[in-house]
């Protein structure tokens, strides 16, 4: 296929540039349910040139810019800041293009609340361009203008979203001495219909003058509103009163591709990067004076030269670290993260009113919220919980994975890992926390939660909150194919109580592994079920429609996938891939996606790993397998699906110094019996989640008195010291100023 409908929905950004540079006009951009245009192909039309996926930006990489950007924060005189949705800096470049005979294009209001680009000339007009418009701009036929202008010879300073930049560096195909770029910093783009379905809901009789999103009439820190001049009022919203603001602001209400942006990241596209530098008070309170500071990234020597030519102008323009500005601008290094209720709110679309919508979308609960490390960077980590959430789904049950990342840096563990760019395609996940106190927030979305799968009762490194304590003793509690990774559960005394009371808590436990029944039965007292992993209860033809999303094509080669890094082993391995002319792939952590990882192992001539789950898929996919036991990891999950499938003994390996690649590559995996072993516990498997997606919770007022007291008991001595700080403090204040407010108090802690 060589037209635009090889671009899948979820990359198409909606530039158009695909239908300018159609020579033959046969692509038009038609709306969806939302509204927002996606380019449809005349095939009768259509010649199959293939300019529409040469100039597509999702498709193509473009001019990208190198890492020596500078960054500063800026200000422009208060007069114009006024007028400006931060510090007024696009004013000033815009004034110095048009000042030298150039045009400015830009993104306006017109005919009162439609947005698209303009061309401007003059400097009176440029108030059209100022401020921010939270709605996609239409471009019509503003690249092929753009192109016109340039040819003859005039200056033009193009202001956009960065995939607005990247659609006109496609459209035009060349470098132009004469075209500045201007990217804004974004959040993504709701559509021009859903404004216009906000406003003929809110103001039925009324005629719109003038949209003002970022108001700033009480001042640039001053929450978010919305105000609307009308013909017969003027009104300014709080953005939780607007229900278009709140969707947007919210992320619900984004354009798909909003969620998977490429040019979320640095380097930048464009020759300067404008955005408001939240959090620069932070660094240092004199540089915010309430009335807007810009975050101005120079990206390469044009955009330096440009902005050379209005320092004199500027109030403040101080070099800051590049550090100090992702703080306050998270889309500087990942894409804005898709909101778990979007599903929902397009469901709602076309039957409900906006304000309807969200007021059902604040009342939306899951069936199921699931604890796991699905986040982690693990391929494992993260397809064991996309199987459990596919296996609900197919029970017609809704579920969200809960992002809890402990006190972990999102941008070192999460943001554009494997794991984050997989779930904004293929995962409904919640929002991130932080806290277990935060964790509590969950009780209010679902009445079910599930524990599983993978180590999430790991010794070593699982936290209270794996046992599920910041649940509510009326919300269901199950824990499904959850692992201890050893056969051993090694804590001490104290802790075992408290965990064996938080695991008398739960409605239901299945594990793993098969020493994770003893653990339960021998150190907690509670009866489990032992169930595989999720990735082998859901159908091969999951993981074969995941294959084919990856662009990889297949040679031969031997796949290493060795999580510890062990010399003597990659040795071995390349000198016989060498002895048999084979490739050889390694991967790590996080050198691949995750499309790309199981499409490496399918179609390995060998697969090397030390990886539980590089086993269980080399197992799905019936490839030869070599694994080395990885006892740091936990190596009784090796032995216990070693007994379970029966997989012969000589495929695994305990050191690199016994291995012999030439001896274990021939050994023969009966895979007829072990698809068979497969498909029997995946019957076990199935049969038990029926069972617990029909589990409801027996309300006991008694369990409940008696769960409260017993948490409090368990959790109070964590919180031992403040108890006893309080209680003396309050003792203290008593005897001073015989306060009997201060001796009740004092009472209080005492008794507890």
């Amino acid at each position: 296929m060589r037209n635009i409908n090889c671009i899948k929905k979820a990359q198409c950004t909606g530039c158009g540039a695909c239908r300018s540079i159609c020579p033959k006009s046969a692509i038009t951009m038609t709306p969806d349910t939302c509204g927002f245009m996606y380019p449809d192909v005349d095939l009768n039309k259509c010649i199959n040139c293939g300019k529409c996926v040469k100039s597509c930006p999702a498709k193509n990489t473009h001019k990208i810019n190198n890492q020596n950007y500078v960054c500063k924060a800026a200000m422009a005189n208060d007069d114009i800041r006024k007028e400006s949705s931060s510090g007024g800096i696009f004013s000033l470049l815009a004034e110095y293009i048009l000042g030298n005979n150039g045009v400015v294009i830009g993104a306006a209001f017109e005919n009162k609340a439609i947005v698209k680009h303009i061309i401007i000339d003059k400097i009176e007009d440029l108030k059209k361009l100022r401020g921010s418009k939270y709605v996609q701009s239409a471009l019509t036929d503003i690249y092929q203008k753009t192109k016109d202008i340039l040819d003859a010879k005039k200056t033009v300073l193009f202001s956009g979203t960065p995939c607005q930049i990247a659609g006109l560096y496609s459209f035009l195909g060349k470098s132009y001495s004469n075209l500045y770029t201007i990217d804004i910093m974004c959040h993504g783009v709701s559509s021009q219909e859903i404004l216009n379905k906000y406003l003929s809901e809110n103001f039925k009789d009324e005629k719109i003058k003038h949209i003002s999103f970022r108001n700033k009439d009480n001042g640039w820190n001053y929450e978010h509103s919305l105000k609307v001049s009308t013909n017969k009022k003027e009104y300014c919203i709080p953005y939780q009163e607007s229900s278009y603001y709140y969707l947007f602001l919210n992320a619900i209400s984004l354009r798909e591709s909003c969620y998977n942006c490429k040019y979320a990241s640095l380097p930048r596209i464009g020759d300067i990067t404008l955005g408001d530098f939240w959090e620069i008070k932070s660094y240092n309170k004199m540089f915010d004076d309430n009335l807007g500071t810009s975050m101005v990234l120079l990206n390469n020597k044009k955009g330096e030269d440009l902005y050379k030519n209005i320092i004199c102008e500027l109030k403040l323009n101080e070099n800051i670290s590049i550090e100090v500005a992702k703080n306050g601008n998270g889309t500087l290094t990942h894409p804005t993260i898709k909101n778990h209720l979007i599903t929902q709110f397009k469901n709602n679309y076309a039957k409900e009113t906006l304000n309807n919508n969200l007021a059902q979308l604040k009342e939306y609960k899951f069936d199921f919220a699931i604890y796991n490390f699905w986040w982690t960077i693990n391929y494992g980590a993260t397809l064991t919980a996309y199987a459990l959430q596919k296996l609900l789904t197919l029970y017609g049950r809704t579920s969200t994975l809960i992002s809890y990342l402990y006190d972990r840096d999102p941008n070192e563990v999460f943001y554009n890992k494997i794991s984050e760019k997989f779930a904004r395609e293929h995962l409904t996940c919640t929002k991130i926390y932080n806290s277990e106190k935060e964790l509590a927030e969950l009780n209010n979305i679902t009445n079910k939660f599930i524990v599983g799968s993978d180590q999430v009762f790991r010794d070593d490194y699982f936290k209270d909150s794996c046992f599920l304590n910041f649940v509510n003793y009326d919300k269901l509690k199950i824990a499904f194919s959850a692992s201890f990774g050893t056969d051993t559960f090694n804590v001490s005394p104290k802790l075992i109580d408290k965990y064996k009371f938080l695991l008398s808590r739960f409605d239901y436990v299945s594990v793993r592994e098969l020493s994770g029944i003893d653990i339960c039965k021998n150190t907690f007292n509670i009866k489990a079920k032992q169930i595989v992993d999720p990735v082998f209860l859901v159908e091969e033809n999951v993981w074969d429609d995941l294959v084919k999303e990856s662009a990889l094509k297949s040679s031969e080669y031997i796949l290493s996938y060795v999580l510890d890094a062990d010399e003597n082993l990659n040795r071995k391995i390349k000198d016989y891939a060498k002895d048999k002319n084979l490739d050889i792939i390694e991967i790590n952590s996080n050198t691949h996606s995750i499309q790309d990882w199981l499409y490496l192992i399918k179609n390995a001539n060998l697969v090397v790993t030390d990886s539980f789950h590089g086993l269980c898929f080399s197992i799905i996919f019936n490839k030869k397998v070599n694994c080395l036991i990885n006892t740091n990891r936990g190596a009784d999950r090796f032995k216990s699906l070693q007994k379970i499938l029966h997989i012969p003994q000589e495929v695994f390996f305990y050191d690199s110094d016994t291995y012999d690649i030439k001896q274990n590559i021939n050994i023969m995996l009966n895979y007829n019996e072990i698809n068979d072993l497969i498909a029997k516990a995946r019957d076990i498997g199935l049969n038990e989640l029926n069972k617990i997606v029909n589990i409801e919770k027996v309300k006991n007022q008694e369990n409940e008195k008696t769960d409260k007291i017993l948490l409090k008991k368990y959790y109070k001595k964590k919180f031992k010291l403040s108890y006893f700080i309080k209680k003396n403090i309050y003792l203290m204040l008593f005897n001073l100023l015989h306060k009997e407010k201060f001796r009740e108090k004092y009472l209080k802690y005492k008794n507890k």
